[in-house]
């Protein structure tokens, strides 16, 4: 779609200030940052998460030296959360926000949402945004983020005394471990939260416009009643299904580093999870499938009646009839073989709006920080003999 048909749907239904992403706490902060606020409240998430850490660990040496078995640098768990993860999350608000938008928007300039449904689409969007706007979410989400921190001490999966979470052989958290526990960690959560809290508001929006008598269109060339660009869109929640995936990896890194894991051992939880992860963020396009639905099976009982009528009408004019014309050149055959068309077309039509390309941005994405993983796991030879095994 344009931008221009986009902005000028957006301008007849008042959309030009809708948005998912618009008006929390993080979009406040962007906002105060400017044009590179993405950037910056990246930068400024590390400075404030990882960078205290690196200096309290090192103030107490628990930094790089040899106090304990596991030291800050070699934390692959906090590391990869803080410098990848959490920038991450941060920055796909500047990718999918603008995506979120022209979806909604599309809605209007594809033809979906008639003058005559407008009052009910509009409606569906002032109710999301007042969910979305909801004090006692954003309370939800805020304790859920830091509540851990008061029954958790964070020393992960090394025991007391061998982490720089804690002061050698004590089980008394170190100043980096503290700043962890009440500040890092629980940001990180806010973050993702903020993420699971958008996508429910995105399945709930989706929900909400499935009960709109929306002009859906069974024979629409995309497989599902024109509705197939919400599938396209869904694709850049892929940016959150990296995040996660590489917290969770540095997490698996530490096992296999820390405590005798071997990556076979940890394969199957990782498989596991990128194919919750990838069922998560496909979620909220079940929310459709009542109308894609309700349309093929309108569609197929329509066009049967009409593939009937002109089956019928071709059989007696060109079968039991005399139509004294060739039939070498007659429209009516091309005719026939589009009424064909058309009745296939609705008869693969899909009930959830994706396709193998959705899968494979989702699913890359959220298996790309296992491939460390795996290199880390094999070394020298053995990882030569591996990729020698794939090729051959």
């Amino acid at each position: 779609m344009s931008a221009t048909v986009s902005e000028s749907a957006s301008a007849t239904f008042g959309l030009e200030s809708y948005s998912l992403l618009r008006g929390d706490w993080l979009d406040q902060i962007l906002k105060r940052l400017g044009k590179r606020g993405s950037a910056l409240a990246a930068v400024l998430g590390i400075l404030i998460t990882w960078l205290p850490l690196l200096v309290l660990s090192g103030l107490q040496g628990l930094d790089s030296g040899y106090h304990v078995r596991m030291p800050f640098i070699y934390d692959f768990n906090v590391n990869v959360r803080f410098l990848i993860a959490l920038p991450v999350l941060i920055a796909a608000s500047l990718v999918i926000e603008p995506r979120l938008r022209g979806a909604v928007c599309h809605f209007r300039a594809s033809g979906l949402v008639t003058d005559e449904n407008a009052p009910a689409f509009e409606e569906a969007l002032k109710k999301t945004r007042r969910l979305r706007d909801s004090w006692i979410a954003s309370v939800v989400i805020v304790l859920l983020a830091f509540a851990p921190a008061t029954f958790n001490k964070g020393m992960g999966l090394v025991s007391a005394g061998h982490s720089w979470h804690t002061l050698p052989n004590s089980d008394v958290l170190s100043w980096a471990g503290l700043w962890n526990s009440v500040i890092s960690v629980p940001l990180f959560r806010l973050l993702l939260f903020r993420w699971i809290w958008l996508l429910l508001l995105w399945a709930i929006f989706l929900w909400r416009v499935s009960h709109i008598d929306l002009r859906c269109v069974p024979t629409h060339p995309d497989g599902a009643c024109g509705l197939g660009f919400l599938g396209e869109t869904q694709v850049y929640f892929g940016m959150v299904a990296f995040a996660s995936s590489a917290a969770v990896s540095g997490a698996l890194g530490n096992e296999l580093a820390y405590e005798g894991q071997t990556f076979e051992g940890i394969r199957v939880t990782f498989i596991l999870y990128v194919v919750a992860v990838i069922v998560v963020l496909l979620s909220p396009l079940l929310a459709l499938s009542p109308i894609i639905l309700r349309i093929k099976v309108k569609g197929l009982e329509e066009y049967g009646v009409l593939g009937s009528r002109y089956a019928h009408s071709f059989d007696d004019k060109w079968i039991r009839g005399n139509p004294g014309e060739p039939l070498l050149g007659s429209a009516d055959i091309q005719s026939l073989a589009d009424l064909n068309n058309s009745f296939g077309i609705i008869r693969s039509i899909r009930l959830i709006p994706m396709n193998k390309d959705l899968l494979i941005g989702l699913g890359l994405p959220a298996i790309a920080p296992l491939i460390p993983l795996f290199a880390f796991s094999a070394s020298g030879k053995g990882l030569i003999q591996r990729i020698m095994d794939f090729l051959v």
